[in-house]
């Protein structure tokens, strides 16, 4: 992360992607906090405001 002003998110999220957060942070060597805030500034920059979730089953 940069030295740009930052905030402060809490997520809940399950177990599965609980897991699948870890395992990525692990792979990445980064912590955990670090891999989720690259993960979603990604995803923000990708897909902006005009994503849906999908129903999952």
């Amino acid at each position: 992360m940069s030295n740009k002003k930052t905030i402060s998110v809490n997520v809940l999220m399950d177990t599965e992607c609980n897991h699948l957060l870890n395992e990525s942070s692990k792979r990445n060597s980064r912590t955990k906090r670090h891999e989720a805030a690259a993960r979603l500034k990604d995803h923000l920059l990708r897909f902006g405001g005009s994503w849906e979730e999908k129903q999952r089953n």
